[in-house]
């Protein structure tokens, strides 16, 4: 658990939501071992997990096409920003709404 109040297993679904961004929210039964993720995380985690796969660091084909059209360095920004954003957004409804 840390800032989002996820159970650290969800981080391996992280990395590899980099490949394909769909395949973290696929990937999290699998992690979790079970098809029943209520059994496991609550509704306000699952929620966070969410908003969080959906606004951090952009698949890898999005990260190469936006090194060649922009440049790295705008690239890197982009990241930087969209992970920001994804933290934020995560923390709030983490804390907003903690007993969905």
């Amino acid at each position: 658990m840390g800032v989002l109040g996820l159970p650290a297993v969800v981080g391996i679904t992280l990395l590899f939501g980099l490949m394909r961004k769909e395949l973290a929210l696929i990937l999290l039964f699998s992690a979790l071992g079970t098809q029943d993720v209520l059994k496991v995380m609550s509704v306000t985690q699952i929620f966070t997990f969410t908003v969080f796969v959906t606004f951090y660091i952009p698949c890898l084909g999005t990260l190469a096409a936006l090194g060649r059209e922009l440049n790295w360095r705008n690239s890197a920004l982009i990241c930087l920003l969209t992970f920001v954003i994804a933290v934020v957004l995560s923390v709030i409804v983490r804390f907003v709404f903690p007993v969905l």
